[in-house]
Parts: C-alpha cells; structure tokens; sequence
C-alpha cells in the first residue's frame, strides 16, 4: 500500500479517490494508465446492462401477498412484508409491515411490474436446463416447470457488472445440495422471474433476487439471496 501511494504521486492527471470502493478505483486507474490500455474514465462512458426495476419491492428483503411463516428467530436485511399475516420471529433492519393495502400493496404491485418487464426483455436465450451450465450474462427463458438437480450447480461466468435475467414460465425446484455459484457476479444483479411457485431442499442456495407469482417453500439455505419477493404465501424452514 506505501508503494501505491507513492506511485500516485507520479501522475499528473491522478485525482483523489472517491468514498466507496475508492482504494480499488484508484489502483485501477493507476494500472491501467501505467499499461497504456483504454482510459477509465473511457470505460466509464460505456452504459451498464439496465437492471430490471423494483420500485417500492426493492425496499423489502422478504415479501408476501399472503402469510409468512417462520418457526424460528429469523433476521432480514430491509423490510419484511405481508398482505395477511407475519409471525413474530423476524427482525428486520426496515420493519415489518402486515397490511392488505397502503405499503405492501404498493411493493406487491411494483413486483409483478418487475415480473412483467422481465418477461419482455428483448434478446431471450432459450434453454432446457439449468444442471451443470456455466452461463455468461444474459436473459434466459425456460418453458414449464425446471429442476436444478441435486448436488448440481449453475455457474455464472460474469463480472461485477453483469446482469443474469432467468424468466421460468412454470415452478423452479432446487433440490438437495444444489448451488448456484456467483463467482464475481453480484446477487444484486441476478433475477429469479418464476411464474408458479419455488421450492427449495435442504441444503440448497439459491443466489439473487427472487421474483414468484405464487408460493415459496424453503428447507434450504438463502446464502447470497438478496430478496424473496412472492405473490402468494411464504414458508421458510425451522433452521436458516
């Protein structure tokens, strides 16, 4: 890091780093001026994917146009709503919110906008499976009910800046033991579109922003999931 500093001080045209992330942007830049590649800030003018919108559902770390039922003391980044009813096992950094209008409403409603923009991106890659891909980022459509098999894996390939769309016309089941593996890629940036309903075994991870018309049942581990957003009722295993 001393060696860092002072070959900063070299460069003319080196500005001081911003807050966030700054020492990684800093050396980046240093790098790649040094190399004599593309400008950063050249790199910066090149528009990242758009990511699908949430609207108020992007406040919610767990949701439900139903009831929410968890056994145990369970604890949620964001806010935890439910349009009926929400056991009291949950701790949430937002609140929680039971309401069949005002608030919930609004973030349900904002959710199926979100499910309905994902189904119309344009440029949809068909598949048939999901067990043991390794998939560069894209929007992929799969017809009918799919199955990641247990102990298999889904491997995406992409960066920091990708953006994974997977619309699922039917139920997505993750059976015992199955992974998706993120790499570099941000579970802020993955969208689970699931028309029917998802379910989850034990021991199974599902990565990403989760976006279901109907039910979600999990026995399995939510490690890297951002948020459980479902149109229909949500019941999560004794043990997280």
């Amino acid at each position: 890091m001393v060696y860092f500093f002072k070959l900063v001080k070299t460069l003319k045209s080196y500005s001081p780093p911003r807050k966030t992330g700054s020492w990684l942007v800093a050396l980046g830049t240093t790098l790649l001026l040094m190399s004599g590649a593309t400008p950063l800030h050249a790199q910066q003018q090149q528009a990242l994917p758009a990511l699908p919108a949430l609207g108020a559902a992007a406040e919610y770390g767990l949701l439900s146009g139903g009831a929410v039922q968890c056994p145990t003391a369970t604890r949620v980044l964001g806010k935890v709503g439910a349009a009926q009813s929400l056991s009291n096992t949950f701790t949430a950094n937002g609140g929680t919110f039971v309401n069949g209008s005002g608030t919930v409403a609004a973030a349900l409603a904002d959710a199926r906008a979100a499910q309905a923009a994902c189904n119309s991106r344009a440029g949809q890659i068909a598949l048939v499976s999901l067990n043991g891909q390794a998939l560069a980022a894209g929007t992929y459509s799969l017809t009918g009910n799919v199955a990641l098999d247990a102990a298999a894996t889904l491997t995406l390939t992409g960066d920091t800046s990708a953006v994974y769309v997977f619309n699922i016309s039917g139920d997505l089941s993750l059976q015992t033991n199955a992974e998706v593996a993120l790499g570099r890629v941000r579970p802020g940036r993955v969208y689970w579109n699931v028309g029917g309903n998802l379910r989850s075994a034990a021991h199974a991870e599902l990565a990403g922003i989760a976006l279901v018309g109907g039910s979600i049942t999990s026995l399995g581990d939510w490690y890297g999931t951002r948020a459980l957003l479902a149109g229909g009722n949500v019941q999560l295993a004794p043990y997280r």
